[in-house]
C-alpha cells in the first residue's frame, strides 16, 4: 500500500506529512472538540478510525464499523465534536458512535442511495444518521431530520 500523504496550507504555514495509506478513507473532523479540524482516516479493511489530534500531534485509534461500510463522520448530537459514524449499504443502516457515549442505529434509504451528511435544518446537528440525504438513481433527494 502506498503512503497517505497529507499537505496542509493554513495561516500558520505549510506542512506535509504521512499518515495512513492510499486505501484509507479520509475523514477529517473536530473529534477532540478543540475547535480545530483533526486529521483523520477510516481504514476499510479493519474498520479502524485513526485521529491525529490537532492540539498536540499525538494520535489515537479505535474500532467502529465493518468492512464494506461507508464512513460518514459529523457532529450528530450538537456537542461540538465529530462523531464516528458509518452507513452500511447492505442493510441501509446508519451507525453513529456519539462522542459523549452511546451508539445510535437507524435505518434509512434505499439500495443504491449515497449518504450525504450535513446540517440541513440549521439546528447544529448533522442530519444523517438515518437523518440524511441520499441521492437516489432517480436523482431525487430524501432527507430525514432528527
Amino acid at each position: 500500500m502506498g503512503a497517505g500523504q497529507w499537505y496542509l496550507r493554513s495561516s500558520g504555514g505549510n506542512r506535509a506529512f504521512q499518515f495512513g495509506n492510499s486505501a484509507d478513507k479520509i475523514t477529517p473532523g473536530d473529534f477532540t472538540g478543540d475547535g480545530k479540524t483533526d486529521i483523520a482516516f477510516w481504514r476499510p479493511s479493519t474498520a479502524q478510525w485513526f485521529v491525529l489530534r490537532s492540539e498536540d500531534g499525538s494520535f489515537y485509534a479505535f474500532p467502529f464499523g465493518s468492512p464494506g461500510d461507508i464512513p460518514v463522520p459529523a457532529d450528530y448530537d450538537g456537542d461540538g465534536k465529530t462523531d464516528a459514524a458509518v452507513f452500511r449499504p447492505s442493510e441501509l443502516n446508519w451507525y453513529i458512535q456519539l462522542s459523549g457515549g452511546g451508539v445510535i442505529v437507524q435505518q434509512f434509504g434505499a439500495f443504491g442511495d449515497k449518504p450525504v451528511v450535513a446540517d440541513y435544518d440549521g439546528d447544529g446537528r448533522a442530519d444523517a444518521q438515518e437523518f440524511g440525504l441520499r441521492c437516489r438513481r432517480e436523482l431525487r433527494w430524501f432527507c430525514l431530520f432528527r
